[in-house]
């Protein structure tokens, strides 16, 4: 049987498992739909030092089985009253499991999140088809237009 998922905010010593976890994320699940060369771009933003930059501006959540993170995810404020969800990548083997539902779920409980509307996420074309699944809706006509990277997706409470 499988461990149960256990989710926390992200200490520093976890920085290295979180940045690694979002790296496999960009390079082995967004393959199908980005470069290798955009993808690795991306990929080498996700140092340590950035996820504790990301934690600092917000709330940095971290999913566990057992010891092994195996998902990550932070809110952040954006504007305001509005947040931006961040990070929100899933290990590869984990896709399917709810981890990623879980995660959204505890980032829209989270009190930083509660006090915002909307909420934002810039979806990878890879994830839109999740975050729509949770409510969030493209809300504008075409992606960003840096390398076509994301889509501006946004929930109004």
């Amino acid at each position: 049987m499988d461990e149960p998922l256990t989710l926390r905010l992200i200490l520093p010593q976890d920085a290295p498992a979180a940045a690694a976890l979002v790296r496999r994320g960009l390079l082995e699940i967004n393959r199908r739909d980005y470069p290798p060369e955009a993808l690795a771009v991306w990929a080498a933003y996700y140092t340590p030092a950035e996820i504790l930059r990301i934690a600092a501006a917000g709330r940095f959540y971290l999913a566990f089985r057992g010891e092994t993170a195996v998902g990550t995810g932070a809110v952040a404020p954006e504007a305001e009253n509005a947040c931006m969800l961040r990070t929100v990548f899933v290990l590869p083997e984990e896709l399917g499991r709810g981890v990623g539902r879980r995660m959204v779920e505890t980032l829209e409980r989270d009190p930083k999140f509660r006090r915002c509307d909307p909420i934002l996420a810039h979806s990878s074309k890879t994830a839109r088809g999740f975050y729509e699944a949770l409510g969030y809706r493209h809300c504008g006509g075409t992606p960003h237009l840096v390398d076509d990277d994301y889509y501006p997706m946004e929930k109004r409470r």
